[in-house]
């Protein structure tokens, strides 16, 4: 798995340690706004998730339930799947006369077909779309090998929440559109090394993201921190992802978040927990910025 991928979409490379035996514990943190009565809970997610990390602590449940605005990175269910196809087909796909193997260094292209062959895949599938796009799907497939799914993902068990109580706003602070432009915007140069170091780490992807859920279940935010800044090194594609997924992105989280403090509304917001974490981090922001922010326990 590509280390910036996983720093930016899976968070991280962490060393094997035991399960716990217990239930979940992830971090979750309080932003105050003493003058207004705002209040705001970060919640950092995994995108990815197995049973054991349900039931969710009392503590966050109870910030949630106490919440009027459920807040989160992108709501997927919601997106009309036609225009999700469209998107997908604009950013990530080659037009009719250009196609992957013509993009790739053959040794690049050797190694894809032969991933895909010892998985039992046609390597043509990948003919018609672009580097970024095929490693992210090589991700996409890590995730579901290593018996984790999508569907128990952090997000999506809030967003379940939310439309079953009736009672708690959806918001997303971005669009689908701007998700894939992280990776369309990347020179092609940059994607071939992308995609390159996705197939150099694919067999380690089950222990890598088992390695991650035990870290998040156990709630140790300086592990995770530690990987998550670790995993971008100084590769010209890894450091202009860290500013992109990263840097960028959580500024202008802090902005909207900064809006919903003001007007005094009280607000659970889950978001990947890499963007929760470092100096460029929303946690860190937003202290920053004069709120005041505390771990809840």
């Amino acid at each position: 798995m590509s280390r910036w991928l996983t720093g930016a979409l899976i968070l991280s490379l962490l060393s094997l340690f035991s399960a716990p035996s217990f239930g979940a514990e992830p971090a979750l943190w309080r932003v105050e706004q003493p003058q207004s009565g705002a209040r705001l809970y970060l919640f950092g997610s995994l995108h990815f998730g197995a049973e054991s990390f349900y039931p969710l602590p009392g503590r966050v449940l109870a910030a949630y339930q106490e919440s009027d605005v459920l807040a989160v990175e992108l709501d997927s269910d919601s997106l009309p799947p036609n225009l999700a196809r469209q998107a997908v087909r604009r950013l990530g796909q080659y037009s009719e006369n250009r196609n992957l193997s013509q993009h790739l260094d053959p040794e690049l292209w050797f190694q894809l077909q032969h991933q895909s062959q010892a998985l039992g895949l046609d390597p043509e599938q990948w003919l018609n779309i672009k580097p970024w796009l095929a490693a992210l799907q090589l991700v996409s497939l890590q995730v579901s090998l290593s018996g984790y799914q999508q569907s128990l993902g952090l997000d999506s068990y809030f967003l379940g929440l939310a439309r079953a109580d009736q009672n708690t706003e959806i918001r997303e602070l971005e669009t689908l559109e701007q998700q894939l432009a992280l990776f369309a915007g990347l020179s092609e140069r940059q994607q071939n090394d992308f995609l390159a170091r996705t197939l150099q780490d694919f067999d380690a992807g089950s222990a890598y993201l088992s390695a991650l859920a035990q870290a998040w279940q156990v709630g140790d935010v300086e592990a995770l921190e530690k990987a998550v800044l670790g995993a971008f090194n100084e590769e010209d594609y890894s450091q202009k992802l860290y500013h992109r997924v990263f840097r960028l992105r959580n500024k202008a989280m802090v902005e909207v978040l900064d809006g919903y403090l003001n007007q005094g509304e009280k607000v659970f917001l889950v978001v990947g927990v890499g963007h929760l974490l470092g100096e460029d981090g929303l946690v860190n922001l937003l202290g920053q910025q004069g709120y005041r922010v505390s771990r809840v326990d």
